[in-house]
């Protein structure tokens, strides 16, 4: 980790999801100062964000996220559940029906999930990430509404992100840090930013898509859970 004009270690991570935030707890305790840019800006509360367009559908935990979640922020299962989280039993607790019918259940508890909504899973994680960098002492800044648009450095070293605000303004400007980290999930550009500074050795982004209609839906829709009586 390289050390700057201000003797801190720096880490830089694009993206402020899910992803971006397990970043930022990895690296709490490593690094003096974390900078977050995210392209979107927190919601009020647990509500859906922009960025994530998949949030509406059903997610689950599955038994290696737990723990892996409770590895890196201690108590973070238990908070989700005080949250609205809701523990499954599979198979035991899955209701699946095909074309042809509802089918068979079995009375059986193989593994241990979680069923939350993404908006709470995302905002209990940022919370308890967020806490735990400042209890470490490792300062975090999260630039909202900023959006990563390449590297800075040469073919021997990334020093850092060029970012642009993402209001009217559109104002540019170099970020400098030690260490560099891309959460930004899929359409990461990372690949074509690395080629730019001269550097050779990542995977060249794909020059074709197969299509294949393989017949799968996601169809979401809105369902509120019933209140006991």
């Amino acid at each position: 980790m390289a050390e700057h004009s201000n003797g801190g270690r720096t880490a830089l991570v694009i993206g402020g999801g899910l992803a971006g935030m397990l970043a930022v707890t990895a690296l709490t305790g490593y690094v003096d100062t974390i900078t977050v840019v995210e392209r979107d800006r927190s919601p009020q509360g647990r509500a859906f964000r922009k960025g994530v367009p998949q949030a509406r559908h059903l997610h689950i935990l599955l038994s290696g996220g737990e723990r892996a979640l409770e590895e890196l922020l201690p108590g973070t299962v238990d908070a989700l559940a005080e949250a609205g989280a809701r523990s499954l039993e599979l198979p035991r607790d899955l209701l699946t029906r095909t074309p042809t019918g509802w089918q068979r259940r079995f009375d059986e508890r193989r593994h241990r999930t979680l069923s939350v909504t993404r908006p709470v899973l995302d905002a209990v994680v940022r919370e308890r990430a967020l806490r735990a960098a400042a209890g470490s002492g490792t300062r975090v800044e999260v630039l909202e509404a900023t959006e990563a648009v390449g590297l800075t450095g040469d073919g021997r070293r990334v020093t850092g992100v060029r970012v642009r605000s993402r209001d009217r303004a559109r104002c540019g400007r170099d970020l400098t840090a030690g260490l560099v980290v891309d959460a930004s999930g899929r359409a990461s550009r990372t690949p074509q930013w690395v080629a730019a500074l001269g550097r050779a050795g990542l995977p060249a982004p794909p020059t074709a898509v197969e299509e294949v209609l393989s017949g799968h839906r996601k169809p979401a829709a809105s369902a509120r859970r019933p209140t006991r009586g």
